[in-house]
């Protein structure tokens, strides 16, 4: 969720940014179409999984810019991009409430920190995205089962 909701904020502020569900989707497109003006960001609780570990992998042998975003304290000793986050860990508990913040908490960080030192070419980008979106606000017609 946290990945989704930095991707859409990107776009807003005029950077051109993907989100996945998908691991071969983001495996193939983080690799394959990569250029070293990007930096990925991984969103993992516990890094534990085997997609993650053979991301990493592939990040690092291809020398892949990436930031990982985890619980997982070990993590820091093994690779140099790492924000750690704390959780509370809950009994009983029906979804990962402490982990969706922290990860919300820290994508918005990463929002502003980029919001805040941006180029004048990201301002322009802004400002335009920001007017198509205030005349679809404008709109006073619903329309039903389509978007013009």
């Amino acid at each position: 969720m946290s990945a989704f909701e930095l991707d859409i904020n990107l776009q807003k502020i005029g950077i051109n940014s993907n989100a996945f569900k998908d691991f071969h989707s983001f495996l193939l497109v983080s690799t394959v179409q990569y250029n070293e003006h990007q930096t990925i960001i991984l969103f993992s609780k516990s890094c534990e999984t085997k997609e993650r570990k053979h991301l990493i992998d592939v990040f690092q042998e291809q020398k892949i810019n990436f930031f990982l975003i985890t619980a997982n304290k070990s993590m820091r000793e093994i690779y140099q991009n790492v924000i750690i986050y704390q959780t509370l860990e809950q009994n009983k508990r029906l979804v990962l409430i402490s982990s969706k913040i922290n990860q919300q908490f820290i994508s918005d960080l990463i929002l502003f920190l980029i919001f805040k030192y941006k180029s004048n070419e990201l301002d322009a980008i802004y400002d335009k995205n920001q007017k198509i979106l205030d005349g679809w606000n404008k709109q006073k017609i619903i329309f039903l089962n389509s978007i013009i």
